[in-house]
């Protein structure tokens, strides 16, 4: 595969033990994955905190770290805010809480139903910053596609960050989106390849992009499963794995609470997948 493995940080910022976060972090740069993604909205600013925690135990320049754009954390509803002037609030105060002064990938965070303003207004705002060289990369995030497959087309960025739309379950992005990032240029990453977690555990209670899984997800992934199984594979692990299989894909995102949970993850990234296998699962 030539995807590499990268840490997710949004399970982090929210558990309670803000060590066993930073010590997952750690845990992770020990392993190799030295790619960390992040943003404010990850805890209101937790995940940021605790990863900067992290960074300054480590040498300088050990972890690459991608950040977003585009919440305003310190409301206490859910608001977004694309402006110019609010990208560059949300970066000086992200690179204080990481205790950094440059990045090397900023996204654009969720912003679908905003898109003329993060057009018009943060892409050309992330550009500018990125002339500058105080960002490395820029890009979008997001868990559908429609609006990654206009940033790919209408913008010079990066990279765009696809979630839960690139899955054994979910092949969306294969369509369009991942099409455009290979003729354009653009790398992608993948994140939310379990579907929220239906495709660690198809059992009663699963739950697939947030919510309950419907019995017909629940059908899918047990048919799914039952396909590994003929090889000895976890359904975990080929989820893992399936990702990084198209060359657009540059990095697979984890998204561990713990280090129990990155060990098992790391297991699963390393479990051999026949290429039998992947053929039916592929047809």
């Amino acid at each position: 595969m030539g995807a590499e493995l990268a840490l997710g940080v949004a399970a982090l910022g929210d558990i309670p033990d803000e060590d066993e976060a930073v010590a997952t972090v750690l845990a992770a740069h020990r392993a190799g994955i030295t790619r960390v993604d992040t943003s404010p909205w990850y805890g209101r600013g937790a995940a940021e905190r605790r990863l900067g925690r992290a960074v300054a135990a480590l040498p300088p320049g050990s972890l690459t770290i991608s950040t977003k754009v585009g919440y305003v954390i310190e409301r206490a509803r859910r608001e977004q805010d694309f402006s110019a002037a609010a990208v560059e609030r949300s970066l000086a105060a992200s690179m204080d809480r990481l205790g950094v002064d440059s990045l090397d990938t900023v996204l654009i965070h969720d912003p679908e139903d905003h898109m003329a303003a993060a057009l018009e207004q943060a892409y050309p705002r992330l550009h500018q910053l990125r002339t500058a060289g105080v960002v490395r990369a820029i890009g979008a995030g997001m868990n559908q596609t429609a609006g990654l497959i206009r940033f790919v087309r209408e913008t010079d960025i990066d990279v765009v960050l696809v979630a839960g739309r690139w899955t054994l379950l979910d092949r969306g992005a294969g369509e369009a989106l991942l099409p455009e990032c290979r003729a354009r240029g653009v790398r992608a990453m993948a994140g939310g390849v379990f579907n929220t977690g239906v495709l660690v555990s198809p059992e009663p209670g699963a739950r697939y992009d947030y919510a309950p899984a419907a019995p017909a997800v629940l059908e899918r992934a047990r048919s799914l499963r039952e396909t590994c199984r003929a090889y000895g594979v976890p359904l975990a692990a080929a989820a893992l794995q399936f990702p990084a299989r198209d060359p657009a894909v540059g990095a697979v995102l984890l998204g561990p609470a713990d280090r129990q949970q990155l060990a098992q993850n790391i297991e699963w990234w390393r479990h051999p997948v026949p290429a039998a296998l992947w053929s039916e699962l592929e047809a």
